[in-house]
């Protein structure tokens, strides 16, 4: 799990997380009042190697203890200050030309900036030059979006909507893992939605037969949980 633009560091840090729960974690640290980035897990399932750590980016390998597969994965936390936005478009062309050429990468979190116009609603208009040059960043990389389940836009503010937050990968992530979804929760609290990265299962269903389909808003009724594990 990440976490991200946590405004925490030190001891507050290192309280919060470890009121979390997991057995494995590493945080990078906020900058004055902003930012901060937290990668947890749980040691008997995965190993994650911290490879390379910057106040907008985290980037990670990624282990599965049982079935021993292997991913880097780099969370980020886009400034929302052009020049940073730049830089980080920078970071992640070095990285790729380092090393993540010929091995199963992909890039998640949020990117403060929205990949095509329809991407957002209301506000004063589109910054077609942050569009750019997250499409450029993202061609010279050989990623891609892998779109969403469940409401488009992952960030509202009164009457502006966007999609800050999604998950990108390369082709040979997507060979690995070809049933892996990303799914747009409903908002906890915050002004972005949580997305969820579920290694799904093909499913054949029989003609005429109606797919299973599953409301995300559920996950909001306290009772929720009671009523499946009584089911």
């Amino acid at each position: 799990m990440a976490l991200l633009e946590t405004r925490l560091s030190g001891e507050r840090a290192d309280r919060a997380i470890r009121r979390l729960g997991f057995s494995g974690h590493y945080h990078q640290d906020v900058v004055g009042y902003s930012g901060g980035i937290w990668v947890l897990w749980n040691t008997d399932e995965v190993s994650v190697e911290v490879l390379f750590s910057h106040h907008q980016l985290v980037h990670t390998k990624i282990t599965c203890v049982k079935e021993n597969k292997e991913e880097f994965m780099t969370f980020i936390y886009a400034s929302p200050r052009r020049q940073e936005h730049i830089h980080l478009w920078e970071l992640l062309s070095s990285l790729f030309d380092q090393s993540m050429r010929d091995v199963t990468w992909g890039i998640a979190g949020d990117f403060n900036t929205y990949l095509y116009d329809y991407e957002k609603i209301g506000g004063n208009g589109h910054n077609w030059n942050s569009m750019r040059e997250f499409q450029d960043c993202l061609d010279e990389c050989h990623l891609s979006d892998i779109g969403n389940q469940g409401p488009t836009f992952t960030w509202q503010r009164r009457n502006l909507q966007e999609r800050l937050d999604r998950v990108c990968t390369n082709d040979k992530w997507n060979m690995v893992f070809p049933n892996r979804v990303a799914f747009n929760l409903p908002f906890f609290g915050s002004d972005h939605r949580p997305v969820l990265i579920w290694e799904g299962q093909p499913t054949i269903h029989p003609r005429g037969d109606r797919p299973f389909c599953f409301l995300a808003s559920w996950l909001t009724e306290n009772s929720f949980h009671d009523v499946v594990n009584g089911c």
